[in-house]
């Protein structure tokens, strides 16, 4: 299956989707983990440092969340901004490193993918969008190595859409058809309105 950058799927919630990109093999579109912890009342910061936290942490949201509506109007260029409008607030936000990603698959840019992919591991080892892409990008070199890892990473998110995919399309690469059929039918069941 060839999978194109595609929207993600929810623009406002806290632990939104990005723009999954898994370039020619695998959609990266589930929900990443929540972002940025906001320090709880009575913490050892200071009352000010706690409001401004939180400022900019609705700064960020608001940016990834007006990143998202252009992706998905098809207003790329505006998108770019807002994701590094994001990021200039907050670097190690996942949501806009993501939605960086998934803009370069769309330009055809694989190596700044794959870059920021890993710089999205780099932060949470564990994320299934990032995996998923890079996935998409690296399986070929590797596929018997990429299917343990992706079969790894679903013990541990059996519900990422994104990771069937990815498992599905090394499977198919490896020419095993019905586990590559069975993986990409758990995608769909996952996301039916997946266009991966």
């Amino acid at each position: 299956r060839d999978a194109v950058a595609s929207a993600p799927r929810s623009p406002i919630s806290r632990d939104r989707a990005v723009p999954s990109a898994g370039g020619a093999e695998a959609d990266a579109a589930s929900p990443p983990p929540a972002r940025v912890a906001v320090p709880q009342a009575g913490a050892s910061r200071p009352a000010a440092a706690n409001k401004r936290e939180i400022v900019i942490e609705q700064r960020v949201a608001t940016a990834v969340d007006e990143a998202y509506q252009a992706f998905t109007s098809g207003r790329m260029e505006e998108a770019a901004r807002k994701y590094r409008e994001a990021l200039a607030l907050n670097p190690a936000d996942v949501h806009a490193i993501l939605g960086l990603a998934s803009l370069a698959v769309r330009r055809g840019d694989a190596e700044l993918a794959a870059r920021l992919y890993e710089q999205t591991l780099a932060l949470d080892g564990q994320n299934p969008e990032a995996l998923a892409g890079l996935a998409a990008l690296r399986a070929s070199a590797d596929p018997v190595g990429w299917e343990s890892r992706l079969a790894l990473a679903l013990e541990r998110n059996p519900r990422s859409a994104g990771l069937w995919t990815a498992l599905g399309s090394v499977q198919a690469r490896l020419r095993r058809w019905g586990e590559a059929a069975q993986s990409f039918a758990q995608a769909a069941v996952l996301e039916p309105r997946s266009p991966d």
